[in-house]
């Protein structure tokens, strides 16, 4: 029927109440104490309202995007221009140019609709009918692939306590550009990182790489520009924890030869799955918790089913193939 329900939690259990607004689209007077099913009104859209019909839902850590609404926190803009917290499912403004005046609300998508979102912890990937990809939110680790970093977006701390600010600040709305201005056929975000598939059967990752979730190595970024060492600028860091390394465009993830065209890609927190059009499936990232399914410990707590001779728990840094369905 094209409704659109939503329950559960809308912040971090852990969090409370501290300044984010449950991302359950019910409004303001709504208990962010989890719950059974509830339909979920969109803006504009009355009692017996039938014109919209929900096709397609995300959920970020604090935002939940549903095509071209959002709900939730609003901080970073992750959900388009409007108020820091959103308690009910928003129109987005997906105009590249905020200037540009509209006669609709949906004017600026009329021509080119929007068919697939996908939701970071505080980033929104938007993909498009013709195969445009649009940005939204935080990036400050790289995750809209605009080519920009944190410190492009920080405000000096002297010329913050004169008063001043950005001159040159972050478009709430980017486009994004895949490298021959391919086009876009798939999405995904997972806290820090994006992934989107290119119609050239290629997987393109950007946005944090700390633990491999990107599965791009140093060497294989196609210019240093895109790579930002020790994102918080301090390189003063514990000798002992790894150097996060953040990709700032979109960049091939590498397969072995032969594999065959990626078909389906898919995010975690920080872990990557892509599968090819044979069937292949290949996953890198964080495996704190097993995760990426490369293999488990047996009845004697030995450790066995990795084939690089890494601990189990450690990250995967490059593609790794999987075998699914096997015992």
């Amino acid at each position: 029927t094209g409704t659109l329900y939503s329950w559960g939690c809308g912040t971090f259990p852990e969090g409370g109440m501290d300044g984010a607004i449950p991302a359950l689209g019910l409004g303001p007077d709504a208990e962010d104490r989890g719950g059974d099913p509830q339909v979920v009104s969109l803006q504009g859209q009355g009692a017996g309202d039938e014109d919209v019909h929900v096709v397609y839902v995300a959920g970020g850590a604090y935002h939940s995007p549903v095509l071209l609404y959002c709900a939730g926190e609003n901080q970073n803009q992750q959900c388009g221009n409007g108020p820091a917290n959103l308690t009910q499912m928003t129109l987005v403004d997906l105009r590249l140019d905020q200037n540009e005046e509209v006669t609709s609300t949906n004017e600026a998508t009329a021509k080119d609709p929007v068919v697939e979102v996908a939701g970071g912890y505080c980033h929104t990937l938007v993909r498009t009918l013709a195969g445009k990809v649009l940005t939204l939110g935080c990036g400050d680790d790289g995750q809209r692939g605009d080519g920009r970093l944190e410190i492009d977006d920080d405000v000096d701390d002297e010329e913050e306590e004169e008063g001043g600010s950005n001159n040159n600040p972050r478009p709430v709305v980017s486009n994004l550009d895949l490298p021959g201005q391919k086009r876009a056929v798939a999405v995904a975000a997972g806290a820090n990182h994006s992934i989107v598939l290119g119609e050239d059967g290629v997987a393109y990752a950007f946005g944090a790489n700390d633990l491999g979730q990107c599965g791009i190595t140093s060497g294989d970024v196609a210019s240093d520009v895109n790579v930002h060492n020790n994102a918080d600028g301090n390189d003063d860091d514990d000798e002992d924890e790894e150097e996060s390394t953040a990709i700032a465009l979109p960049t091939p993830v590498l397969l072995p030869k032969g594999t065959g065209k990626v078909v389906q890609v898919s995010a975690g927190y920080a872990h990557t799955t892509l599968r090819t059009e044979e069937g292949r499936n290949f996953v890198f990232g964080q495996n704190s918790n097993g995760q990426l399914g490369i293999g488990e410990k047996d009845k004697n707590n030995n450790e066995g089913g990795r084939s690089d001779g890494k601990d189990l728990d450690e990250p995967v840094v490059e593609p790794m193939e999987i075998v699914v369905g096997r015992l």
